[in-house]
């Protein structure tokens, strides 16, 4: 919009504020006045209040004269994708207003777009760097099919459009929970969608019917080499031709609306191998090479660290490179250990200290409006410091910490 120059000279400050293909300079500066500050991720650039701040809410008129400005500016059919939802501190007008035009989604209370079960923190594999290896601290358990049941049901009522991705993850091996063909078909039958993140041992061909018939949108295979000899080294336990065989015969049967997604933990002993991983990945049918920096447990695991800094997350055991303000996830996710306790996010896992309730006991809805959970996102939106777990994660790093190839659109695999 013309506008753009005039609010630069006029009002200098961090463009960052305006975001990524966000044309209306003018609602950027007034959220900014108002005392948003910015979170980035690959997607989007979104504004969040910090939460109950004397800035925020002695600055909320200069948002609200952005928000009627936008409003009569912009028709319904420019805006109608994307709609400011659950606002606490907007007045009534003012909810539900489309802004997709602006390139800017979910302001002020963002939607959980993705809940992160753990159906079971079992598993067959023994990797170094797992928080598996802390095994004492942690009860043996799989989610019962009626414990999952309940809490899918529970996120599908988050949502009056569309609900949480569902996202099989977590300290254990999703497949190796029964009832886990049980639970991706109970997911179908309900129209959510999910994905599943496994090390592909027990994918096998019940399995991998079930992840083509319930249309998964994504597996993501844990594989980390490109023989048996780089495989035996981190992944302890497992089989790499069982898995490569896995991979290859659910590559030939998915759908096009599943993607394939193989992943790489650069270590010193595959990361000269990079180049060959992705070359394999494609021939294997995969869609896309994950190629991601190891997050070590214990300085004892420093020596796993890769050499080249292009996938190195520290700069010295355990400082991160270099962090943001924000987190990228807290708003956005949520995750539920087998016992049905609630964390904010994954690498919270089991972590008694940062509990927000247990889904079990409470609806998700009466979790994420309680007091706990709430208090927890307003100290993660003033500082990311304020929680020691938070401080040290590498969500907060600006740094890449993950490269994704798409294979398709790869003609040359050194050339990434």
């Amino acid at each position: 919009m013309s506008m753009r120059k005039n609010v630069f000279e006029d009002n200098p400050f961090d463009e960052r504020f305006y975001g990524w293909g966000c044309e209306d300079v003018e609602l950027g500066y007034r959220l900014h006045k108002a005392g948003y500050r910015t979170v980035m991720d690959r997607e989007c650039m979104g504004f969040h209040l910090p939460h109950d701040t004397k800035q925020g809410r002695d600055n909320m008129e200069s948002l609200m004269d952005g928000m009627e400005m936008m409003y009569q500016i912009h028709s319904d059919d420019d805006m109608r994708e994307c709609i400011i939802d659950r606002c606490e501190h907007l007045p009534d007008k003012f909810k539900d207003i489309p802004l997709a035009h602006l390139g800017i989604r979910r302001i002020l209370k963002p939607n959980i777009e993705e809940i992160m079960i753990e159906v079971t923190n079992r598993c067959l594999l023994d990797c170094p760097c797992c928080c598996q290896e802390d095994k004492s601290r942690v009860e043996k358990r799989d989610m019962t099919l009626e414990e999952f049941k309940n809490i899918a049901m529970q996120a599908n009522a988050l949502s009056q459009e569309t609900p949480p991705e569902i996202n099989f993850c977590g300290l254990g091996e999703p497949l190796m929970n029964k009832h886990f063909i049980d639970m991706v078909r109970f997911l179908k039958e309900n129209g959510m969608a999910y994905t599943l993140s496994t090390n592909g041992m027990l994918m096998g061909k019940e399995v991998i019917e079930a992840l083509v018939s319930t249309g998964a949108k994504e597996v993501k295979v844990s594989l980390d080499a490109v023989n048996s000899e780089s495989y035996s080294v981190y992944r302890v336990g497992g089989n790499f031709d069982r898995v490569i065989s896995n991979i290859r015969e659910f590559a030939g049967k998915k759908g096009k609306n599943t993607t394939l997604t193989i992943q790489m933990l650069v270590m010193s002993h595959n990361e000269s191998s990079i180049n060959d991983f992705i070359r394999m990945g494609k021939d294997m049918g995969a869609d896309i090479a994950k190629i991601k920096s190891i997050f070590i447990t214990s300085p004892e695991h420093a020596g796993l660290l890769p050499k080249s800094h292009n996938y190195l997350r520290y700069t010295k055991y355990p400082t991160l490179v270099r962090k943001t303000d924000s987190c990228r996830w807290v708003d956005r996710k949520m995750y539920i250990n087998s016992d049905g306790t609630v964390m904010p996010c994954c690498f919270a896992e089991h972590n008694s200290y940062y509990v927000m309730g247990n889904a079990f006991d409470s609806s998700l809805k009466q979790i994420l409006e309680s007091r706990t959970y709430k208090e927890f996102k307003a100290a993660i939106r003033e500082d990311v410091d304020n929680k020691e777990l938070c401080s040290r994660c590498h969500q907060a790093a600006i740094e890449c910490t993950t490269k994704d190839i798409i294979l398709s659109d790869l003609s040359n695999p050194d050339q990434k």
